[in-house]
């Protein structure tokens, strides 16, 4: 325990038990944590659960920025010499009696109590500073240049990947879609289905390259290309790949802009003024254009332009795209008659198919029933798509291992009475995961199954079942001396990107995640994904799935392990079967 910690600890550890622990750390965290080392406990062995050292290792750095710590800290953990002494530090009078003074601290801001409890307590305000959030770039100008010529003898490690051609089986997909683009309706649309993992960005940003030399021209005819994803991630992979690639291959100086996570329209407006442009777009941002009105002047001058100029959408991870609010967006930018709408998926369906689901069949109308996929080098359908390209290393062959748990809702106090209905959903609801988050029986497996892939010095990627889950997990993980990190939606952007930094270099070999990783991460050195997150859903397992799936070729592994927890539940073994389930809804 770091040395900071350790005074705090000290300060609280006689006041602090399971009553007062759940609303710092929340009712799900605590009592996930509290079965889990009451199980142990039992099986081993082992005193009281010590709480307070608890609270301390998990909030960690962030304990004084966390406003119910602060609250149990002033009003019950600290003894009322403490109290004096702070009390003191922020001027409050001496005259009051203690329980007036722990009332008027509690008043305070967090920020000038933290101040002060560094100050009091003599600890290190480094230890405790926040990460900031670094100024992001939300447009930049590219321009082309020329490789230097490099000899012979050192052109391998010379000459970067951007420069490289496209595989065989890529170059085919790129092809098919300028053909598509430049050759058939002016209001073309089509969708691209690609596993994770064979690079359908890089290609899918080839093809954009060819149709702007081709079809905007600048001084002919310009437009404006959005590329629309529903993370940051997604949007920040694509606007990576893109500089890189125009830098290289691109024949004019173009501007690009970032319109998603915390950037705003204030850059975006130049656009406007733009020939030729490309925006990388989030679908919640944009939404605030296409709804404004003439009273927003800015936005609604955006609105009109995006209506008027844009000549291609495309759409990452297009089997989102029928979410309402998506499609809204989408249909706004495409209804111009020389508009072509592009979709990029490794999953071309929306949902499991049952009878009376139109919901498969809703996307591949949506995308005009053009699908072009991966082919022989004659042009023919490949039987086994994934097994063509794990053979060319491309992809990762895939170990799998199921982790068979008897699990029992009811034991959880789950209510008899809606078992019928938890059948009848197409997946499982928050009150359902809530209450698996907790199993401890079911965490044991999972802990000891992380422990035995850091043993064997694998990197692993961990799928929680909910938010909650993630910290029960890299919380319990610390307590057993496991380093690991949780990153969820809300974590800061430069924590985030340190984190998964740490992760893609080793430093860091347990990342554990809710949702956020399943789409747009790419870690070459993972070696295991473990499965811990029960679903019914085709798509979003083929998706977590598809995080293993990369290959020598592409800077991955010859191998990697998937593994599953079972559940009981609906299971789906076999990558092979997840990328053809769909393809009886193409024509």
């Amino acid at each position: 325990m770091n040395e900071n910690l350790k005074i705090l600890y000290n300060l609280i550890k006689s006041r602090v038990n399971i009553y007062n622990a759940k609303p710092i750390l929340g009712n799900n965290i605590a009592t996930g944590i509290e079965l889990y080392l009451q199980l142990k406990s039992d099986l081993i062995g082992g005193g009281e659960i010590d709480y307070a050292e608890i609270i301390v290792e998990s909030l960690d750095k962030e304990i004084l920025s966390n406003d119910d710590f602060l609250q149990y800290f002033i009003k019950h953990f600290l003894d009322d010499n403490s109290i004096n002494l702070l009390s003191e530090s922020v001027k409050i009078s001496n005259d009051l009696s203690t329980i007036k003074k722990r009332k008027e601290l509690s008043t305070k801001s967090k920020n000038e109590l933290k101040k002060n409890i560094i100050k009091v307590f003599e600890l290190d305000d480094n230890y405790f500073k926040e990460s900031i959030n670094a100024i992001s770039v939300s447009t930049e100008n590219i321009i082309p240049y020329t490789p230097v010529p490099v000899d012979d003898k050192n052109f391998k490690s010379l000459i970067k990947k951007e420069y490289l051609s496209l595989h065989s089986y890529q170059k085919s997909v790129k092809d098919s879609i300028i053909r598509r683009l430049l050759f058939s309706e002016p209001n073309e649309k089509l969708l691209v289905h690609m596993p994770t993992g064979s690079g359908k960005t890089k290609t899918a940003i080839e093809a954009i390259i060819d149709f702007i030399r081709v079809n905007i021209r600048l001084a002919e005819d310009g437009g404006t290309i959005i590329w629309f994803a529903h993370s940051k991630e997604l949007c920040e992979q694509a606007y990576d790949t893109f500089k890189s690639l125009w830098r290289y291959k691109g024949d004019y100086p173009i501007n690009i802009y970032k319109y998603f996570g915390d950037s705003d329209q204030n850059q975006l407006i130049n656009c406007l003024n733009d020939k030729t442009s490309i925006v990388f777009c989030g679908f919640q941002k944009f939404r605030g254009i296409y709804k404004s009105t003439h009273k927003d002047k800015a936005l609604f001058d955006l609105r009109h332009f995006f209506y008027t100029n844009t000549k291609l959408v495309i759409v990452d991870e297009a089997h989102v795209s029928q979410a309402e609010t998506y499609k809204e967006a989408i249909e706004f930018v495409n209804q111009m008659p020389n508009c072509r709408l592009m979709g990029l998926t490794a999953t071309p369906g929306r949902s499991n198919f049952v009878t009376g689901d139109n919901q498969n069949e809703n996307l591949a109308n949506f995308f005009g029933n053009n699908i072009i996929k991966i082919c022989n080098k004659d042009g023919s359908t490949l039987e086994n798509p994934l097994q063509f390209l794990q053979q060319l290393e491309i992809l990762a062959e895939v170990e799998f291992e199921e982790l068979d748990f008897n699990l029992d809702l009811k034991q959880l106090g789950y209510n008899v009475l809606k078992f019928d209905d938890l059948n009848k959903k197409k997946d499982l609801g928050n009150e359902e995961l809530d209450l698996i988050a907790i199993d401890p029986n079911r965490n044991a497996i999972i802990l000891s199954k992380i422990q035995e892939c850091v043993n064997s010095n694998e990197s692993t990627l961990v799928f929680a079942c909910t938010k909650d889950h993630c910290v029960i997990l890299e919380r319990l993980l610390k307590l057993e001396g496991i380093e690991a990190s949780v990153i969820l939606g809300e974590t800061n952007n430069s924590i985030r990107s340190n984190e998964i930094e740490r992760f893609k270099k080793n430093e860091l070999k347990v990342l554990i995640n809710f949702g956020v990783l399943s789409t747009g991460f790419d870690a070459p050195n993972l070696n295991t994904l473990i499965m811990a997150r029960p679903t019914k859903s085709i798509v979003l397992y083929s998706q977590i799935v598809g995080r293993a799936l990369r290959g020598p070729k592409n800077g991955g592994n010859k191998k990697n392990k998937i593994i599953t927890i079972k559940d009981n539940m609906v299971g789906f073994p076999n990558p092979d079967f997840m990328f053809d389930y769909w393809k009886d809804f193409w024509n």
